[in-house]
């Protein structure tokens, strides 16, 4: 039995024993004398009174578990609502961090590219150098994005077990994977890791997931927010290789996604991932909306990244083929 029925209960009780004093009374005070009936009057009042202050209690009781209900929810939203604040500041200070840094990697490359013009040094392998150093630099600001985006999540107490002081098994691992061309199969396109945060370990082991294939793979298809609140253990989430279920406790696959109303354009760029290998439930079943908020900014950046890479493939492609005609021009 619910406890927060236990008041009803009794106030039933303690109304339905009046009414059968009450009853008892009627029939009992008609055979005696007067002095009597009074007795028993004055007694089955006093009783009333019992029952009124036992009533009167027990209504108190219930009022007081419904504000001790209503106090307990709003502490919970208000824990909730706390924690977003905390974490959406430490995104939103990644995020700064990494623009700041990305001016400077663009300042950079434009100085660059004025002195080789300036000192009439330019050269297709010049320009390519310094586009592929900009690109560089970069990929590793992504990566420190990540990494300090792990370090956020690993600050956030919640769900964090006893067990979890050693910050080499309290880990918040994060990688993105982007969808370009199958490295395996021509024509085909696959999410292939482009960044990453997985302290201790190499490469990534899983190469690639096929649209539809694995967690990330559904992402894709469905392009959605997918949590696995209890990792390894959830049945969507499919073993890529033998014994990874027991590495995952609990972990969210999140679409990056751009969308340009004015120009009809939505892409799905990607997937961002971030599991924790010892934290059971902390990505909650039904929170998609509450991560799907906090983490876009961090998509954003990788949209960013990835428009960049595209962007320095572009231009060297474009060096190149002046390279070629270059020299035909002048044979002509």
């Amino acid at each position: 039995m619910k406890q927060e029925y236990i008041p009803d209960i009794m106030l039933l009780v303690t109304h339905s024993v009046t009414a059968l004093v009450a009853s008892i009374f009627h029939h009992l005070i008609d055979p005696y004398p007067t002095g009597i009936k009074l007795a028993l009057l004055a007694l089955y009042i006093l009783i009333v009174l019992i029952l009124y202050r036992v009533s009167k209690r027990i209504l108190s009781l219930r009022i007081d578990a419904g504000l001790r209900r209503e106090l307990e929810d709003q502490q919970r939203e208000l824990a909730a609502q706390q924690r977003y604040n905390l974490l959406r500041t430490r995104v939103l200070e990644v995020v700064a961090e990494f623009i700041k840094e990305r001016y400077q990697i663009n300042y950079d490359l434009t100085l660059k590219l004025t002195r080789l013009g300036d000192a009439g040094t330019v050269t297709p392998k010049n320009v390519k150098e310094a586009l592929d150093e900009a690109d560089r630099s970069r990929v590793e600001k992504v990566k420190e994005a990540l990494k300090s985006l792990s370090s956020a999540l690993r600050e956030d107490i919640f769900k964090k077990p006893s067990t979890a002081d050693d910050i080499n098994r309290d880990l918040m691992k994060v990688s993105f994977y982007a969808v370009e061309d199958d490295p395996d199969v021509a024509g085909q396109k696959a999410l292939v890791p482009k960044a990453r945060h997985y302290p201790n370990e190499g490469a990534p082991k899983t190469r690639k997931f096929l649209i539809g294939e694995g967690v990330a793979g559904l992402v894709w298809s469905e392009r959605k927010v997918i949590i696995c609140e209890h990792g390894g253990a959830e049945k969507s989430f499919k073993e890529m290789r033998p014994g990874q279920k027991q590495e995952y406790a609990s972990m969210i696959c999140v679409p990056a996604i751009l969308d340009v109303p004015g120009y009809k354009l939505s892409e799905l760029y990607g997937v961002l991932t971030l599991d924790s290998p010892i934290r059971t439930g902390y990505f909650e079943d039904g929170s998609e909306e509450f991560w799907a908020d906090l983490l876009q900014p961090i998509c954003n950046v990788l949209i960013y990244a990835r428009d960049s890479s595209r962007l320095i493939a572009a231009l060297n492609a474009t060096v190149d083929k002046l390279a070629t005609v270059a020299p035909e021009s002048a044979a002509n």
